[in-house]
């Protein structure tokens, strides 16, 4: 589930469900006005606190000011650019970014609505590498094993797929003596969708 944390109205949604999108581009962006105006503000200050040092310092040399003086100036420099990097930060927020290749299951928010910090914007998955949950007998881990291949026939398409064993499941299920594994799955898999379903067959079953 993607989300960001600021506080803005949703100026644009570029992607709708089950869109393809590419790593970077951007998803979701806001109307940051506000915040770009704060942000132009903090850095007026930061350069403004910077000046005041440089002639705090200049003055501190001929005498007419103290050294606490400088002490204050160098605090209000500091403070100016804590506030800018949180503006910078911010502003940061008003376009949120791809962090991967993948597809939008559904939009959790829509343009031009209110939007509050953490709340959902877009589920999205990267289904270039997808992963099967496969349960199996506790009596096949005598011979599954990771690294084992095997092919799953789609229920949903009748597509077969070829996939390899990549982890077994931590416990077994003591009522039902069964336990899970995990399979990395091979070329074709692009087609498939996240839910689907399907028959296993491993490669060399008893």
């Amino acid at each position: 589930m993607l989300s960001t944390q600021i506080n803005a109205i949703i100026a644009e949604m570029s992607f709708r469900a089950g869109d393809r999108f590419r790593k970077g581009d951007t998803l979701v962006r806001f109307d940051c006005a506000v915040q770009k105006a704060q942000y132009q503000r903090a850095q007026a200050e930061v350069s403004a606190a910077r000046k005041t040092l440089t002639i705090k310092k200049e003055l501190l040399r001929l005498s007419t000011v103290s050294p606490l003086d400088v002490q204050l100036a160098e605090a209000e420099v500091a403070k100016s650019e804590a506030d800018l990097a949180q503006a910078t930060a911010i502003t940061a927020m008003c376009q949120v970014k791809a962090p991967f290749d993948g597809r939008v299951i559904e939009a959790k928010a829509h343009a031009h609505e209110s939007y509050s910090s953490g709340q959902p914007l877009l589920s999205i998955v990267d289904d270039t590498s997808l992963e099967v949950e496969v349960i199996i007998p506790s009596s096949w881990l005598t011979w599954v094993k990771a690294g084992a291949s095997f092919k799953i026939k789609i229920e949903e398409n009748g597509q077969t797929v070829t996939g390899t064993v990549s982890k077994l499941g931590a416990r077994i299920d003591q009522v039902s003596q069964t336990i899970k594994v995990y399979g990395s799955l091979g070329p074709r898999a692009g087609t498939l969708i996240p839910g689907m379903t399907g028959e296993v067959t491993f490669d060399g079953q008893p």
